[in-house]
This record gives structure tokens, sequence and C-alpha cells, in this order.
């Protein structure tokens, strides 16, 4: 434990400082260590925690202002994670499939394609919000059937503010990712039916819709399904919802946070 620093990249009140705040107490019970401590004889690994991958914007923040700053003299961790000198680690409880994947890529761009080589990622839960064949669409995302006219206005609002975007940003236009085919997922395990699903994906959508229309939201990527990337032509990351088997499932993991520390390295 004393080769391993635990990255302390978020402010206080933020999840990953909880979760750090939870493990000093399960090192100091297993090792009788402090989290202060590790990393004290080396950084020759360099753990990176947190509950929820969602968007990934505080990953690649969090990552990228950390890899300019100093290793050692004359050395950045970006250099040293390229070069060996730390091993970096990305340790999560869920990540969003999707997003994961785009981040990684985003670290290869912004930081450089040997320092995103380097980086081992683990995490115990994968939300499946990809829209392939195989995805269990781990998230509320409405089909096409049957929208109504104001969820057709609203979509309209979103492509034009997002065409007018990419154009002043010189980027290519994106596709549309507002509805989920009709088909997927094949067999339904979020929701109990099919049909119920599309009574709550439609009921989400309706509601966020409704309350945009009424609050003063200045921030444009901020949609009726919560945030979305302004590039984005979709109405939102997507509802998250915990059904009773995921909940327990994410009680229980934080249980074992506390009850015993993973072999990472």
């Amino acid at each position: 434990m004393k080769n391993a620093q635990f990255l302390t990249l978020q402010g206080p009140g933020k999840s990953q400082t909880i979760i750090l705040g939870i493990l000093d107490e399960v090192i100091a019970d297993a090792y009788n260590l402090s989290l202060d401590e590790c990393g004290s004889a080396s950084r020759q690994y360099s753990i990176y925690i947190d509950d929820v991958l969602c968007s990934g914007l505080t990953l690649v923040s969090n990552i990228r202002e950390w890899s300019k700053a100093e290793f050692e003299d004359g050395k950045t961790n970006k250099q040293a994670v390229e070069d060996g000198s730390t091993k970096l680690f990305l340790n999560y409880i869920f990540v969003h499939e999707k997003n994961f994947d785009k981040k990684i890529y985003e670290i290869n761009k912004k930081i450089s394609a040997r320092f995103s080589a380097k980086i081992k990622s683990y995490h115990m839960h994968e939300i499946m919000n990809t829209l392939t064949q195989t995805s269990k669409v781990d998230l509320i995302l409405p089909n096409d059937v049957d929208q109504p006219d104001n969820v057709r206005e609203y979509q309209a609002e979103i492509t034009e503010t997002v065409d007018a975007y990419s154009t002043e940003k010189g980027y290519r236009a994106s596709p549309e990712e507002f509805f989920r085919p009709d088909k997927l997922p094949k067999e339904e395990k979020f929701f109990t039916s099919p049909e119920n699903r599309k009574l709550v994906e439609d009921a989400f959508l309706q509601k966020g819709i409704e309350i945009l229309r009424k609050a003063t939201v200045s921030n444009k990527n901020m949609r009726a399904l919560g945030y979305s990337m302004p590039s984005v032509k979709s109405f939102g990351f997507g509802r998250f919802v915990l059904p009773g088997g995921m909940s327990r499932t994410m009680h229980h993991s934080f249980l074992v946070c506390r009850r015993r520390v993973y072999t990472l390295i």
C-alpha cells in the first residue's frame, strides 16, 4: 500500500472524496495505515476511484489536469505514465459502456495515445447504454412510436441548436440519437414488460419537457432527459433509474467497499 497513491482530484462533498473517506477507514482497519501514508515509499501505482462514470466529463477533466502536474523533478505525471514510472488505474463501481469508451478516446486525443494505452481500468458493474443489437438499454430512452407534437417540436429545437453549434465550431453534423429502436432491447430485463418501459419512458420525457418549459434554463446542455453534450442530438443522457435489484446491488457494492479492500495491483 505504501507504493500506491490514491488520487484526490475532486473537492469536498464530491463522490470521490466521500469514497476515499470510506477507504481510509478500511485501510486503517486492514493495514493500520492512513490514506495519507499510501504512496509514501513510492508512487508505483496511481489509483483513481469514483462511484459512477456518466458523461465522463469529470474523469477527463481530472486526469487531464493531473497529467500536467509534477511527478518528480523534471517529469510530469503524463511522462511518468508513458514511461512506466507509475501505473494509472481507473476504478468505478458503475460505468456506462458507451461513454467510457468515448472518454478513453478523448484522453487519447487530449493527452496522448501513449498515455491512454497505458491506462488500466476496472469496474464492478457495466450499464449498457449503447444501441447495438445486444444492448440491454439499462436506462430511460424512449422509442419513436406515437410521440405527440410537443415532442416533435422539442426534437426540432434541439436539432436546430446542435446544428448551429456544430457549424460554429466547424464540427461535422452529428447523427440523431433521440430514440432507441422499437425492437430494443430484444429481451426486457430492466422493466417488468416492454409496455411498462414505454409508459415510463414517455412519462419521463413529457415531464422533462414540461419542467424545462417552466424553468429558466440558460444551459443548453440540460435537456428533458438529463445532461447532454452541445454537439449531440438527443433528449439528454437518459434518465438512470435504479430498480429494486440494482438498488440492492449498489448498496451491496458500498458495503463491500467498507468491509474489504480489493487487490487492484
